[in-house]
């Protein structure tokens, strides 16, 4: 396994499943190059070592923001690229409404998909999940008839229901 530099920004788990974490999403990087695959990996190690039902997302920009004048432009009008989904017409609708609001309010993805999760949960009941960023891949489970990933101008969304 190479060298790498872990540095955990935020974590609500034991610090032994944290070091577990971090030697696993190691290992995930010298065996895969693509986003998505390291995603799997880990997720997959971790439903097997512990529980089902973990989601794993991996990317390079999480945390990243806006400068102002690219704010400016965004608050004008979004564009909506609907990739995947698994959910009704209205909700894909409000997804995206909801996303839009966001994106005025917000500079910060994480408090972009804050936003959007937590007014899902009051609209759709919880548990909702949502990823907001410009490089990430994913691997997640999700209740039917309630996934969607989308992008909204260069941000990618992706928003599941699952527990």
């Amino acid at each position: 396994m190479s060298e790498r530099k872990a540095v955990i920004k935020n974590a609500d788990m034991e610090r032994t499943v944290q070091d577990d974490a971090v030697y696993v999403a190691s290992a995930a990087m010298d065996k895969y190059d693509i986003e998505k695959d390291v995603a799997a990996y880990i997720k997959k190690e971790f439903d097997r070592k512990y529980t089902p039902n973990w989601h794993c997302i991996v990317g390079k920009h999480f945390g990243s923001y806006q400068t102002p004048d690219n704010l400016l432009e965004n608050m004008i009008e979004h564009k909506a690229v609907i990739k995947n989904t698994n959910m009704s017409t209205k909700m894909q609708e409000d997804a995206i409404d909801v996303t839009s609001d966001a994106l005025d309010k917000y500079e910060l993805e994480m408090h972009i998909a804050e936003y959007v999760k937590k007014e899902f949960d009051i609209k759709y009941n919880p548990t909702w999940h949502c990823i907001v960023g410009r490089n990430f891949g994913s691997y997640v489970t999700h209740e039917t008839n309630n996934f969607i990933y989308f992008y909204l101008d260069d941000r990618a969304v992706l928003l599941f229901k699952s527990g």
